[in-house]
């Protein structure tokens, strides 16, 4: 008879599983499978005789269901259309157990979504008998990772552009242009991108460059002299005004037209075009074309176009005259700013890169505050445990706002997550993340400190790069805060970038204390002007003796330094306390 602590624990294991927000749930073949069966028989057997026999709420719901019971004692196959069976046989190949697996699951209709799966299996006698899994859905995440992808690819071809038209020599414009069609065609997925020119007599126009895909007939020798006065004035005005011509498909254009005839006689069937303009003048069109399919471009297509339109527009006119397209650059790199659109996502996509949630260690413990600033800012706490016996944490602050300083955070993140997982020394991690970032990322610059904490031995090992100093003191000693700190360049401001490690025993009850810039540059113009890091760490070293905890310490830095004085804040706040048991 089960006894009273085993129902208890029984009841508190079955109302957590029910009251669970991820899908948890017990699936169980209607005949035990054999494991000696080919890999893809297992995998559709399962598929074809799994019967769900136990789930919660969570499960019903991310499957289109109100409730557990409208799943259980059904069939798989009659309740998830799965279209695509490579989870199911990654499953087998895996020996039937998944552990933070990430798999695509295809539905009908071509759905797609992605999950995080934890599965455990029963076996008997060499036959399958049920698993037990959990799984979360990222499907949002991954989008959202995507265009942040988008985004930094975006950024990456225009900086082409505009270094290669920068630096290429009026002689050599042709190149340059050939090399922006190139790019452009391949990311918008075009059969061709070309430009026409207008004639100097502004009667006509011609193809003058022309990139094509495989097996794409050129439409130079068909597009020459082509009169204006037969274009529509409407479609002129468009192009005119900075407006981008959308045509997705010919065939629904009216017959007759000098757009459906200009798209049928080069073999267009959907194209997308922008003008090129001399201050207001119209001096060409540039745009990308589908041959045989109706096609509906995407956003990205047409920010590249709109964007990539500028930069070729005056690379063409330096040619011409002879003109240096600095300022051209100058929009380009503001360009991320003026996505208003995009501030939302790149906002988001910043604050994941401010680690709230660190791992529990027995003489280890680290509490984390943020406070941005109006703007998208640059800041990143990032950790990673490559080993059971060490902790990575990159502290630091990516110079500049807006989007781009938001992308250079993913990018770092990245990167990061990589080096350190490859299981680098910090100073040879910090060299990598340089050596890989630093022919991209232009105007950008990293300062950072990376920590790396043993928390068995509580040994930490810190490399600096540009980083204010850290704060050391200890609670139970009435003692001055230690400065600990090593003068060197940020991270990206030079191609051979060197750092040097320093080592540091910690003792119980001792504390690290990490913070940005933004902290000491609060300004209270009526008063004092800007706190300054002087007047700061005198403040920190009054604060240090009042015993607080963590969570309670950093919020009397803030509301000393900010909030008492009236203080604007002026730039991201991260803070980091690292407490030592």
């Amino acid at each position: 008879m089960e006894s009273n602590g085993q129902y208890v624990r029984t009841s508190r294991l079955e109302s957590f599983i029910k009251f669970s927000s991820d899908p948890i749930w017990c699936y169980e073949v209607d005949i035990p499978m054999p494991t000696n069966l080919p890999v893809l028989e297992q995998a559709k057997y399962l598929f074809e005789h799994s019967i769900v026999k136990e789930c919660n709420l969570a499960t019903a719901k991310i499957y289109g269901f109100t409730k557990p019971d409208d799943m259980i004692g059904k069939y798989i196959k009659d309740l998830i259309p799965l279209q695509d069976f490579s989870p199911i046989v990654r499953f087998v190949e895996s020996g039937y157990e998944f552990s933070n697996e990430e798999y695509l699951e295809v539905l009908s209709e071509n759905r797609k979504r992605n999950f995080i799966i934890n599965v455990h299996s029963e076996l008997l006698d060499g036959k399958f008998v049920r698993c037990w899994g959990q799984q979360k859905e990222i499907t949002l995440m991954k989008a959202t990772e995507e265009k942040l992808n988008a985004l930094l690819r975006l950024s990456e071809i225009l900086n082409e552009i505009s270094r290669v038209f920068v630096f290429s020599k009026a002689e050599f414009i042709t190149d340059a242009v050939q090399f922006a069609l190139e790019k452009i065609g391949e990311y918008t997925s075009a059969d061709r991108a070309f430009i026409m020119e207008i004639s100097q007599d502004r009667q006509s126009m011609s193809f003058t460059h022309e990139w094509l895909n495989e097996g794409v007939e050129s439409a130079v020798l068909v597009g020459q002299d082509l009169p204006i006065s037969s274009m529509n004035p409407e479609n002129l005005a468009i192009l005119m005004n900075d407006g981008i011509l959308f045509m997705p498909d010919s065939r629904e254009l009216p017959e007759g037209s000098w757009v459906r005839g200009m798209m049928e006689k080069t073999g267009v069937r959907s194209s997308l075009s922008i003008g090129l303009r001399d201050e207001g003048n119209l001096m060409g069109i540039m745009g990308v074309v589908r041959v045989h399919k109706k096609y509906e471009w995407p956003k990205e297509s047409h920010n590249l176009l709109s964007l990539a339109a500028d930069l070729i527009s005056q690379g063409m006119l330096r040619a011409r005259s002879e003109l240096v397209l600095h300022a051209k650059e100058r929009k380009l790199q503001n360009f991320y700013s003026e996505i208003t659109e995009d501030l939302m996502l790149a906002r988001l996509t910043q604050e994941s890169w401010i680690a709230k949630d660190f791992p529990n260690y027995n003489n280890v413990r680290f509490f984390s505050n943020f406070f941005p600033y109006g703007e998208i800012g640059g800041d990143i706490i990032l950790y990673d445990s490559p080993s059971p016996d060490y902790i990575d944490i990159l502290f630091g602050d990516i110079s500049g706002h807006g989007i781009s300083s938001a992308l250079v955070s993913g990018i770092v993140a990245m990167g990061f997550k990589k080096h350190s997982d490859s299981r680098l020394s910090p100073k040879d991690l910090l060299k990598a993340l340089n050596t890989e970032l630093e022919p991209v990322m232009g105007k950008h610059h990293i300062s950072c400190c990376l920590v790396r904490i043993y928390h068995e031995t509580r040994e930490v090992v810190f490399c600096f790069a540009g980083h204010p100093p850290l704060l050391i003191w200890n609670t139970q000693k009435k003692e001055k805060i230690q400065s600990l700190i090593h003068e060197n360049y940020p991270l990206l401001l030079i191609e051979e970038w060197e750092g040097i490690e320093i080592k540091y025993q910690f003792q119980p009850k001792d504390r690290l204390f990490l913070y940005s810039d933004g902290i000491y540059e609060v300004e209270n113009k009526d008063r004092d002007g800007v706190l300054g890091l002087e007047k700061f760490l005198v403040m920190v070293d009054e604060l240090k003796d009042f015993n607080t905890d963590g969570e309670d310490f950093l919020t009397s830095v803030v509301t000393n330094a900010v909030i008492r004085e009236d203080r604007t804040i002026r730039d991201d706040i991260a803070l980091l306390l690292i407490e030592f048991t």
